[in-house]
């Protein structure tokens, strides 16, 4: 579980609680059946108000967390609480259409998310008219005008008509989060919302989405696989390898003292001017794991350094590091 930062209080409400969600993929190989474990019992808790950074390299599960999460694809066990509400696997019609208006999705390409046809006056008014918001033209217009200036679009009125290929890169991505910010969710869950972007306009789509938080009280997962994006935007950092949770904790935290080798790695590929020695000097070969055919013991051991004979024969279970800092790996056990 993914503790209170240091100094913020227990008490704090939580947004989002998932525990023991996890997600297996049946395939055929021939005449036999493989088993894809994508995620794996991962946990963790979303305070309201915060942002919970979800880090891991392509393939370690961290986009079918959050699509379960969306209840775009169903899960295979675990249990999701929204606002200290137990969410049901299975959603009718309008549950699903009342939990989507609360928990909004952002998409990692944003000229993917919207439809080529449409102008943006329609793809921002649809989600209004699905979830019942709005009744007459003239307030969904309003409406849609309103976001589109939250985000920065400014004149609104500019961009109504346009399509998906007249806009920029950047532009794009603010209608596809101001689609999300219309129906004034509670929780967004954001899909690696930069890496489809010029790293000239990273930066402006990460304050924009600091700035939504602070002005709306939004509470935040944040995909992404760069720990600099996710030092910048996230209270708390849920780092995953191979469909599994392997470290978490505030973000100061996990970023000052990098725990799990795995996390040492990719903290190692962060460019940072006054380091001149790699966090923890990982020695680190090989590719991650075939999630089908994962190994014994624990699944980051064929490419870890430190790892020895009770790594490669016995799972690690999460241990503590310091108050809401957590790791798990037997270096600590």
């Amino acid at each position: 579980m993914v503790e209170p930062a240091s100094g913020a209080s227990i008490e704090t409400a939580t947004a989002l609680r998932v525990e023991s969600l996890q997600k297996i993929f049946k395939r055929r190989s021939g005449a036999r059946a493989q088993f894809v474990h994508a995620v794996n019992q991962v946990s963790f808790i979303l305070h309201q108000g915060s942002v919970l950074a979800v880090v891991g390299e392509s393939g370690s599960g961290k986009s079918t967390l959050i699509r379960m999460i969306a209840h775009l694809i169903p899960s295979s066990g675990g249990r999701i609480w929204l606002n200290d509400q137990e969410v049901p696997h299975r959603l009718g019609i309008q549950a699903l259409l009342h939990y989507r208006r609360r928990v909004q999705m952002i998409f990692q390409d944003p000229f993917g998310a919207l439809n080529p046809y449409y102008p943006v006056q329609y793809q921002m008014g649809r989600p209004l008219t699905n979830f019942g918001l709005a009744r007459h033209a003239n307030e969904r217009q309003q409406a849609v005008e309103r976001a589109l200036e939250e985000v920065g679009l400014v004149p609104a009125r500019d961009f109504l008509d346009k399509r998906a290929h007249e806009l920029s890169g950047g532009q794009r991505q603010r209608v596809v989060i101001a689609r999300a910010l219309v129906v004034r969710p509670e929780v967004i869950l954001a899909d690696e919302p930069t890496s489809m972007l010029d790293v000239s306009i990273r930066m402006n789509i990460l304050n924009l989405l600091k700035r939504l938080q602070h002005d709306f009280g939004l509470s935040y997962v944040f995909v992404t696989h760069d720990l600099a994006s996710a030092r910048h935007v996230s209270d708390h950092i849920l780092v995953m390898y191979a469909g599994e949770a392997v470290e978490g904790g505030s973000t100061s935290e996990v970023i000052a003292e990098a725990a799990h080798p795995y996390t040492q790695l990719l903290l190692s590929a962060v460019p940072e001017p006054s380091r001149e020695i790699p966090v923890g000097n990982p020695q680190v070969s090989g590719e991650p794991p075939n999630l089908a055919q994962l190994p014994t013991g624990c699944f980051f051991h064929p490419r870890c350094q430190y790892a020895t004979d009770r790594c490669r024969k016995e799972h690690p279970a999460p241990q503590p590091v310091k108050a809401g800092h957590w790791a798990a790996c037997h270096l600590y056990s």
